[in-house]
């Protein structure tokens, strides 16, 4: 590959990612400075007699459900649960929180600022495909210093290579979420 070539796709890469460094940095520095965004609630209604199973294999669909009987159209990619409360993600945008009471379920709609936004982006909880973009740059960014600083070690070929490796490694472990316990 020429010197030209590898400097062009680098153009094009650092510009298709540039927003996702600019929103990371953006929303950490305003989060540094003590500014988290602020999310406005309010109730939406009560659904009576609905019941939500954490355990359910259609969660999903039946939270879809709820908000379709509240004539609430909303884009739901996943659910997540902690004790009695039903989150919808992705969270950067307006979302809902659902409350199982004895009655039924209470609906309440969350609809988070610019910066509010922004953090649950940083945070990793924006839709799918800007989650995949994102773990896409940093294991690119990440692999990318494993080789510049393998190059940089041009002295020791062994030492670079070993340097390669252990960074591979490292990178496939955190592509699959295996968590400290699972590590051999």
């Amino acid at each position: 590959m020429s010197r030209k070539l590898i400097v062009t796709i680098h153009l094009y890469l650092a510009a298709f990612f540039s927003p996702i460094v600019i929103i990371m940095a953006l929303s950490g520095g305003l989060y540094l400075l003590d500014y988290e965004g602020e999310v406005v609630r309010s109730e939406v209604g009560h659904v009576a007699d609905a019941r939500l199973d954490a355990d359910s294999q259609t969660l999903r669909s039946d939270v879809v459900e709820i908000l379709t009987t509240l004539n609430i159209d909303a884009r739901v990619e996943e659910v997540r649960v902690r004790g009695t409360n039903f989150y919808t993600r992705p969270s950067s945008r307006q979302n809902y929180t659902l409350r199982q009471t004895e009655s039924g379920v209470d609906v309440e709609v969350a609809n988070p600022n610019l910066q509010a936004m922004m953090m649950e982006l940083h945070k990793g909880h924006g839709p799918k495909i800007y989650v995949l973009l994102e773990t896409v740059f940093a294991v690119g960014l990440m692999l990318m210093e494993c080789i510049w600083a393998g190059c940089r070690l041009h002295i020791n070929k062994k030492l670079s290579c070993l340097v390669l490796l252990v960074c591979s490694y490292l990178l496939w472990r955190c592509c699959f979420n295996l968590t400290l316990k699972t590590w051999p």
